[in-house]
Parts: structure tokens; sequence; C-alpha cells
């Protein structure tokens, strides 16, 4: 499926910024020749900079743990040879998820997709700010665990 240029872009924005961090690199090679496979130093390198991001007080910058978890994981699929797998939504769809990255949002069919309800993530997030440019009914942060009975 072609992606749209807004996901695109910012998919690669992430993914290039990841690839070039010197210090990412290095991070990985360590722990590769420290014995691990290069999955597995994919998981611990990106783990550690996903904590980073989770820790940092600003918002937004926060918000990019996302991201980050997400170019991880496009990296290990590439490494690993393996081809992400597009949820089928059906006619009318409602994507509902604990959060959404990029490559969920780039992976659905969108004129199919009718909204999305996440648990995590905020307004400021990438998947939540295309979302909104495509026009899309997205509520963020629900609580699903509270839920009751309707009726």
């Amino acid at each position: 499926r072609a992606l749209i240029p807004e996901i695109a872009g910012a998919m690669y924005d992430t993914l290039r910024m990841v690839m070039e961090d010197a210090s990412f690199a290095r991070r990985v090679r360590e722990e590769i020749s420290a014995g691990l496979t290069t999955e597995s130093a994919l998981k611990i390198v990106v783990t550690e900079y996903v904590r980073r991001f989770q820790n940092i007080d600003d918002k937004y910058l926060r918000e990019r743990a996302v991201d980050v978890r997400d170019a991880g994981q496009r990296i290990l699929r590439h490494v690993m040879g393996v081809e992400g797998v597009a949820p089928d939504l059906g006619d009318d769809g409602v994507l509902v998820a604990k959060e959404l990255t990029l490559s969920d949002l780039a992976s659905v069919d969108h004129a199919k997709l009718r909204g999305i309800v996440t648990a995590s993530g905020g307004e400021t997030s990438h998947a939540a700010i295309l979302a909104k440019s495509l026009e899309i009914p997205t509520v963020v942060g629900a609580d699903w665990r509270r839920r009751r009975p309707f009726g």
C-alpha cells in the first residue's frame, strides 16, 4: 500500500533519527560484542531509548517514545525478514489499540477506517496528529479497564 506523504514523512524521520544516532549503533554493537544476537541487542537498546524518552518531562518529547519503539520494531522486522501484517477492519471499522503507532496508522485502509480509540498516548502523538489531519475521529487515553456493562 502506498503511504500518504504525511505518514511516510513522519515514519521515515523517526526511523532516520534512530538509524543515524551514533550512540544507538554503538550500543547495539556493544551488545552484539557481548554475545547477544542482533535481534536481542536491538530489543535491549530500543528499550533503553524508549525508557529515556518516557522519563523526559516535556510531554511532546515524552510521547516520542512510541515513535522510537515503532522505529525499533520496523528495524527488527527488517533484520528478521518479516513483514508487518495489516489488520482487516472490514467496512466502517474502528481501530481499538493500547497505543497507536505510525506503522499501525499506515497499515490500515483509511477509506474504511471510521474511528480510532487508544488507551494511551496523547493529542500530541504523531499518530493522533496525523489521524486528525486525515479527519479520522480519534479518542486517546480511553481507560476501558473500568468499563461498566451497558444497560
